[in-house]
């Protein structure tokens, strides 16, 4: 008799009997806040607290039938049969893209429940610039090279790609990325440092420009793109910058 049909039942009646030794439960949380994510426009629910050693947590959004003013999202927990009876916290996130309520989000957990309004102050641009800024500073990075590109309606010699070099926070040499020829510095005196790049971004939130677009790296915070309309009626005045292949150097 063939087997591999009983073998693929007995498989998962195994699956099913390692999925039943999972208990759920809601667990408490000690803080629950709303951050803007890496790509400008998205937000982030970043959730904290204690749990078993053992336990698993995860944020689970609830299901409506219509928008409602707040979205339920459960910090639910999920126990083993064996169970390590240490403590240890944990930090546990969702991107909130299709689970916002008109207002806000409900964290619901098994004692409590907080509720967290989207407040155009804490998740406009300039909250996500200063976030990611601030990260950056925590690097203290001085010395480091970047690679970048300048898909501009300019002279081919603007464009790129260009390695940059910094020392001490200042440019010491910008370089075709192709040739390692030397390139005028003047072509990109705004963008030859991280920081420079950070004003650039502030400045154009301060102008209110027409359309504004940045990603920014999530471990050490530097924008590696940045997308400026700064009016759109006017045409090729556009910026669009690629930062990649930040090293630090010696």
């Amino acid at each position: 008799m063939p087997q591999p049909a009983f073998a693929q039942v007995s498989k998962f009646s195994t699956a099913q009997q390692q999925a039943q030794v999972e208990t759920r439960e809601l667990i408490d949380f000690d803080e629950a806040e709303i951050r803007p994510g890496t790509v400008s426009g998205t937000l982030v629910l970043v959730v904290n607290g204690t749990k078993p050693a053992s336990m698993r947590v995860s944020l689970e959004p609830l299901v409506y039938v219509r928008q409602p003013e707040y979205w339920g999202i459960e910090v639910a927990g999920y126990l083993p049969e064996i169970n390590l009876p240490a403590i240890v916290p944990y930090s546990v996130s969702i991107p909130l893209e299709g689970i916002r309520g008109t207002k806000g989000v409900e964290v619901i957990g098994a004692t409590r429940s907080k509720l967290l309004s989207f407040d155009n102050e804490d998740t406009d641009e300039s909250q996500q610039l200063k976030i990611n800024r601030d990260l950056w500073n925590q690097q203290n990075l001085s010395n480091y090279r970047y690679t970048l590109t300048n898909s501009c309606f300019c002279i081919p010699e603007a464009r790129g790609p260009v390695v940059i070099e910094v020392r001490k926070g200042k440019m010491t040499s910008i370089t075709n990325a192709e040739t390692n020829q030397p390139v005028n510095p003047e072509l990109f005196q705004e963008y030859d440092t991280i920081p420079k790049l950070f004003d650039l971004i502030g400045d154009a939130i301060a102008q209110q420009v027409a359309s504004l677009t940045v990603q920014y790296n999530p471990t050490l915070g530097y924008p590696t793109q940045i997308n400026i309309d700064f009016n759109s009626q006017i045409a090729d005045e556009e910026v669009f910058l690629t930062i990649e292949n930040l090293q630090k150097v010696n």
